[in-house]
């Protein structure tokens, strides 16, 4: 079977691309981003183009997939940012998913599997938060990945094309680079700390969220093809962690002695962030198996192997 994965060469697009050759489909990745060849199997087909483009349709037609993932996204650095970026987050993330449903309803797909975010919960007074709280958004991202879940349940109703739409709480794990964009939080710390730098935490980081590991990220994806369900589900631990609480394991997992820096004056955003698993765990059997303390210890072993600098630790 043919598999298209859109974002194919981000962080968890590239986890997952490596996952699927290794259960024999035939891989296609549509991405703005050209592959890194450490993280790219050479057995698949890429195509360098932007989400939004006509070009879309003529893939779609030449390649006949079956399943798409669509993970292609833009991502904002902050809550707040220039114009031109919010029309890039609406463009991609709205008018990009556009773009997809239409391709799908036109070559026949049998079924899309979409990452969405915890984003649109905004900051909810239910925590663990289930699937039917009311969404509401407190940023663009948010709004948009919010939209674009709509796009599929009408497009499933008007058209019939099965979608799975995946809600992710903060992912992280071995490749994820901070890059300044919001959703790596962990990274940013691994970063800082190894370098011997404090790390800024916005507001007291009393506040919690939502850490899961990629594999198990992946593994909710792999169960996704067989799966003959149409829906929203979570994918999380169940379970919050705070701002500081994370920053104190890296520090001792690295071996480091590094207080963070706060900026109180930050606006704090979400107090509490976790996802309620229930639904996935009934549907799928799927039950998330990495901890936060073997996830983090994978994570900087990698970057440890990565950068070759292990005695620095």
């Amino acid at each position: 079977m043919k598999i298209l994965v859109t974002g194919g060469t981000g962080f968890i697009g590239s986890h997952l691309v490596k996952a699927l050759i290794k259960k024999r489909y035939k891989v296609l990745v549509l991405s703005q981003s050209l592959p890194k060849k450490e993280n790219f199997p050479a057995q698949v087909k890429f195509y360098k183009v932007n989400i939004c483009s006509g070009k879309i349709d003529e893939i779609f037609k030449k390649e006949r997939p079956k399943i798409i993932y669509h993970l292609a996204a833009y991502l904002p650095r902050t809550a707040i940012e220039e114009s031109s970026y919010n029309i890039l987050n609406i463009e991609t993330n709205i008018l990009g998913t556009l773009r997809i449903l239409e391709a799908s309803r036109n070559y026949k797909i049998k079924k899309i599997i979409f990452s969405s975010s915890a984003a649109i919960y905004g900051d909810p007074t239910s925590v663990p938060t289930p699937e039917t709280y009311q969404a509401n958004p407190m940023t663009l991202y948010g709004l948009a990945k919010f939209t674009a879940e709509r796009l599929f349940e009408i497009y499933h109703q008007l058209y019939n094309i099965p979608y799975i739409i995946f809600r992710y709480s903060n992912v992280y794990g071995p490749g994820q680079r901070y890059t300044g964009k919001q959703g790596n939080l962990i990274a940013y710390f691994v970063d800082k700390i190894s370098g011997n730098k404090q790390p800024v935490i916005n507001g007291d980081g009393k506040q919690t969220r939502d850490f899961i590991y990629i594999d198990d990220v992946i593994r909710a994806n792999l169960l996704a093809i067989k799966e003959n369900k149409v829906g929203i589900y979570n994918v999380g631990s169940g379970s919050g962690t705070s701002i500081n609480e994370i920053c104190y394991k890296i520090c001792q997992i690295i071996g480091k002695k590094i207080k963070p820096k706060y900026n109180p004056a930050a606006k704090r955003g979400i107090k509490r962030s976790a996802l309620e698993i229930k639904k996935i765990k009934k549907d799928f059997g799927y039950q998330p198996k990495i901890s936060l303390d073997i996830g983090l210890q994978r994570t900087i072993n990698f970057l440890k192997k990565k950068i070759n600098v292990s005695r620095e630790f």
